[in-house]
């Protein structure tokens, strides 16, 4: 079982404890209803099927592997982890990386995102050159640090 998201919005506005989105369910690329959150604490919101189909899509979501404790988790939160996965997590994760890549995206086109490989990045930290990606970007970063240097506008999907 595949599940997707498209026409994912994010409220950062409207965000006050969760992550205020809305969003389309495609389960094996057929669309199945929608999900939301207001951004107010509490679960998401889902319309559009069965209770029967958000059972089975968070039945299938407690199959998934556990999430393991991040590297950089409090020690108050280390009775929580590894965290056993539901629908709303899988949600929360899927609405969050839209919006990375969409960050990513539209960081990537005016400038050259890379990592130094000496150096230890926290998640979605990134050194900048502010100029758009090209063969002579590259050179000039492969040349100051290495061919080992991570460029972010390489990998974009």
């Amino acid at each position: 079982m595949k599940i997707t998201l498209k026409n994912v919005k994010t409220y950062e506005n409207m965000s006050e404890e969760t992550l205020a989105f809305s969003a389309t369910i495609y389960v094996d690329g057929k669309k199945v209803g929608t999900a939301s959150n207001h951004g107010c604490g509490g679960c998401n919101e889902y319309h559009g099927f069965s209770r029967e189909l958000f059972d089975a899509l968070d039945e299938y979501c407690h199959t998934l592997p556990p999430i393991p404790l991040p590297d950089d988790a409090e020690s108050f939160m280390k009775e929580l982890y590894p965290m056993k996965q539901d629908l709303d997590q899988v949600i929360y994760d899927l609405v969050m990386e839209y919006k990375t890549k969409t960050w990513e995206k539209r960081q990537c086109s005016k400038k050259t995102l890379f990592r130094k490989p000496s150096e230890t990045y926290e998640t979605g930290e990134w050194n900048t050159v502010k100029a758009p990606y090209s063969p002579e970007v590259k050179s000039y970063l492969v040349k100051k640090y290495g061919s080992d240097v991570m460029i972010l506008n390489e990998n974009l999907t």
